[in-house]
């Protein structure tokens, strides 16, 4: 039963509502005794911070505290307010061409606030329109038209969606904005050449590089947002404030802190039953957890497995619709192997790479080679990778949950998957390899492995794989810097220690082997500018180019696909480790009706139903009135 748990949980949820009770009152918002308004403000360099929000042009009648279970009525929409936390929230980013890889170039699309072209469907995985009404690919797939769909509204009175916001967005991604720092700059230049309005609801995408995968490469690259806002309220406005056409608009946005939402009620897909969303940043996974089980909040994000076993012994629901499950991967950083650019690089064809000061094949770097050629490093790359017991993993960290990979990009659950590509556990071999490189293990080299702050990364399998090779006599540390933080050394290809990669569901079972391998592309000088996985190698882009030359021809695109895998197990840059499915949790007694589709993290928030009754009645216990044959009553509790 749940409540017996909750006098275990009562000391240190004390302890937690002077964060909670902040989270959706509007008076503790903008006060800096807070523990939250503190950090924020000091952020801020003592500025208001109101400073970083967005008035609501219908502010909220009522602010409940999220403990409180109180219902906010919002003007012209429903009641209660659904209560979700997250690990990371970050800054809030708006224009498209400030969304950074892993946070505003997906958190935005989370939490309901913007939108794409597309979406991908959990019912058969294809993709299908959503602010588009349809699209076509002419015959020669030179351009794609685009039907904007009639009637959509903009946030905040911005007026309705047309052909020239669609233009006006990719342009600023990065198709005509020299400053675009956008998560997937590289898929801007590669595939795309000029948008045009025919029409106010006609888009002519002008292909450079057509893809099997248009819909969310080219037609679907990026969130919509208001050009009429820009127009408006000028750039140093608008990188900042969020404006789209999700079902629910920004009312604040406290960086790191809280985001507040009202359902916006004039939705074009249906508006929430619920009125008000709040999402609070909790980055501590206890704490999430232990507000989910105190009725704190409905939703949280995903927490290590270690937290699965009692989560579902207490009664809450695993939602993984979404199909979110990661691979986790490690790029063995710093080879950086291409010389000269080529036809589709960032500079011209046969021009020398600009120098990479990550490259440094030495003593200090021994997995980096000067090249495919170089048999040592490679055997240093083989030799860690058979020291990673997979299987281990997923039974004692995943409980089952998830399986063994061993190529990154390539699932070993798909039936294409090749029996010669897997690595076996085997230690003693692994330190006869680096004995044979030069490099055993009493001498190797001290290292950091870099392990990202991203949603889907499972921080517990890179800290088990850390303690694996130091078990082994390997000098190795985790690096857990925040990613926006550390993004530029990515980026800049100054970075070489070894790196968590591509924890997202396109490098899994959902990247079927037709189709481009999607991140791998970005393993060459074609992503320049842009987040690197750690390798340039000529290798992924011939392939992904023999991929995009077949569209009608199955079998030639998989016959690509897997002779880079042939060359991905032989020199093994980025080796998989294992896919873990990663399930959103929420708490069944206080909501029904969630139906996710198919991202990379939680969506559909819009589609939840509230239980009010049902979460009030459990805080009410939690507050200390039980039921007489649950109670037992102590100092801080007492029984009716």
């Amino acid at each position: 039963m749940r409540t017996k748990h909750y006098l275990a949980l009562l000391g240190s949820l004390l302890m937690l509502i002077a964060l909670v009770a902040c989270s959706s009152s509007e008076s503790t918002n903008d006060d800096d005794s807070s523990s939250g308004g503190a950090t924020a403000a000091s952020s801020q360099s003592d500025k208001p911070k109101t400073d970083n929000r967005m008035p609501a042009p219908k502010p909220l009648q009522t602010k409940s505290a999220i403990v409180s279970g109180a219902v906010a009525n919002v003007a012209g929409g429903g009641k209660g307010t659904l209560k979700v936390a997250m690990k990371t929230l970050g800054n809030a980013q708006g224009l498209p061409g400030v969304a950074s890889g892993g946070t505003g170039d997906t958190i935005p699309g989370m939490i309901g606030l913007m939108e794409k072209m597309v979406e991908r469907k959990a019912s058969d995985l294809s993709y299908k329109p959503h602010l588009a009404e349809s699209y076509e690919v002419a015959s020669d797939m030179s351009n794609i038209i685009i039907n904007v769909r009639k009637g959509v509204k903009w946030h905040h009175g911005f007026g309705e969606l047309t052909a020239h916001d669609f233009v006006f967005s990719q342009n600023d991604a990065g198709l005509d904005n020299p400053d675009s720092t956008y998560g997937n700059l590289g898929y801007i230049h590669q595939y795309q050449d000029t948008n045009e309005a025919v029409d106010d609801y006609t888009v002519k995408m002008n292909i450079k590089q057509f893809s099997i995968l248009y819909e969310p490469v080219i037609i679907g690259q990026t969130f919509m947002y208001s050009k009429q806002a820009y127009d408006e309220k000028g750039r140093d406005w608008t990188i900042t404030n969020p404006v789209g056409t999700g079902p629910f608009e920004m009312e604040s946005w406290t960086p790191n802190d809280e985001l507040i939402s009202n359902t916006f009620v004039d939705y074009w897909d249906g508006a929430a039953s619920f009125g008000q969303l709040s999402v609070k940043e909790v980055p501590e996974d206890a704490t999430r957890v232990a507000l989910l089980k105190t009725s704190a909040i409905h939703v949280m994000d995903p927490v290590p497995f270690s937290f699965m076993s009692e989560l579902l012994d207490d009664g809450f629901a695993a939602n993984n619709d979404n199909q979110a499950g990661a691979t986790q991967a490690l790029t063995y950083s710093g080879n950086f192997w291409m010389p000269t650019y080529p036809k589709e690089g960032a500079g011209p064809e046969g021009e020398a790479v600009t120098p990479r000061s990550g490259f440094e094949p030495d003593d200090e770097h021994p997995w980096i080679g000067t090249g495919p050629d170089d048999e040592s490093a490679r055997l240093v790359r083989h030799g860690l990778s058979m020291m990673i017991d997979r299987q281990l993993m997923v039974d004692e960290i995943l409980l089952g949950q998830g399986y063994p990979e061993y190529i990154n990009f390539f699932s070993s659950s798909l039936p294409e998957h090749k029996d010669e590509w897997k690595v076996d556990y085997n230690p003693e071999e692994g330190h006869k390899l680096l004995e044979q490189a030069g490099h055993p293990a009493d001498e190797f080299p001290a290292f950091e492995i870099y392990v990202q702050q991203l949603p889907n990364v499972n921080f517990d399998v890179f800290d088990a794989l850390a303690t694996m090779w130091i078990n082994e006599g390997i000098d190795v540390t985790v690096n857990k810097t925040a990613y926006q933080a550390f993004r530029p050394s990515l980026v800049d290809r100054s970075w070489n220690g070894p790196t968590s990669c591509c924890a997202c569901p396109c490098v899994g079972p959902l990247a079927l082997y037709d189709e481009p391998r999607l991140a791998a592309k970005e393993g060459s000088t074609i992503g320049e500018g842009d987040w690197n996985p750690g390798y340039e190698v000529y290798e992924v882009i011939n392939a992904a180019n023999d991929v995009e030359a077949n569209p009608l021809d199955r079998d030639a695109r998989v016959a690509a696909n897997l002779k880079l895998g042939d060359f991905f197990h032989h020199q093994m840059l980025s080796t998989g480790i294992v896919h873990a499915n990663n399930p959103v949790w929420y708490d069944p007694n206080s909501i029904s009706g969630w139906s996710q589709e198919i991202s990379g993290g939680y969506n559909s928030l819009e589609t939840i139903t509230l239980l009010t009754e049902g979460f009030e009645n459990e805080q009410k216990r939690f507050r200390g009135t039980m039921q007489k044959e649950d109670c037992k009553p102590t100092a801080a509790t007492k029984c009716e």
